[in-house]
């Protein structure tokens, strides 16, 4: 059976992201999740959340910018080394797929998963 390590983290926006842009962010987020909108209102709020999340996800990531993203990089790089095993580091949020955004959060994340990769054994640590 094949092993794979799956090393999970949170993700956060860049350091030099637009603190305007960011605040627009959850300023919509917020007001999607708590306010009461109008189904119009809520489909043109939905996009440009969608579209600022992401300009947030695409941003270039640097060691200056995002260290927590550079040092999960390089943990799972190590990782891999020392186990000899398939290491993938991915993030919930704020990153885009190419960037590693793989995972959802949660326990129904986790269940989706196990139901996405019948079969496979997963073991959370």
């Amino acid at each position: 059976m094949k092993v794979v390590v799956v090393i999970a983290m949170h993700g956060a926006p860049s350091r030099d992201f637009s603190k305007r842009k960011l605040g627009e962010f959850f300023s919509l987020h917020m007001q999607l999740e708590w306010g009461s909108v109008g189904k119009e209102e809520r489909s043109a709020l939905e996009k440009h959340c969608t579209t600022l999340e992401g300009s947030i996800c695409s941003w270039p990531r640097t060691e200056q910018n995002d260290p927590c993203y550079a040092v999960s990089q390089r943990l799972g790089e190590q990782l891999g080394l020392h186990t000899s095993r398939d290491v993938i580091v991915g993030f919930s949020e704020f990153l885009s797929a190419q960037r590693g955004r793989c995972l959802g959060s949660g326990r129904r994340a986790r269940v989706r998963e196990q139901q996405r990769h019948h079969g496979v054994d997963f073991r959370y640590a």
